[in-house]
């Protein structure tokens, strides 16, 4: 199951997020991932900064790629991932 969502502090300033659950899965256990952002948009460039993995879940899933599904293969590092990004069309 995926959920989003954005709200609209004021004309410039808009604050997001997302989780997403994964169910439990044959040796995985379910998780649940959060991520958050916050954006500013000035005319034509907008500045976000964002956290995925808010709760810094550890992804863990079955390795369906070498038939071996009793053994679990992380899929993203198990911290929190901050970062601002920047963007301007041209």
């Amino acid at each position: 199951m995926n959920l989003g969502f954005s709200y609209l502090l004021n004309p410039s300033i808009y604050f997001g997020g997302s989780w997403l659950h994964t169910s439990e899965r044959d040796t995985a256990s379910a998780i649940d991932l959060v991520n958050l952002t916050v954006s500013y948009q000035k005319q034509v460039w907008t500045a976000s900064a964002y956290i995925d993995n808010f709760f810094q879940e550890n992804v863990l899933h079955p390795d369906v790629q070498n038939f071996t599904q009793n053994r679990l293969v992380p899929s993203k590092s198990h911290h929190a991932v901050v970062g601002i990004k920047f963007k301007y069309p041209f």
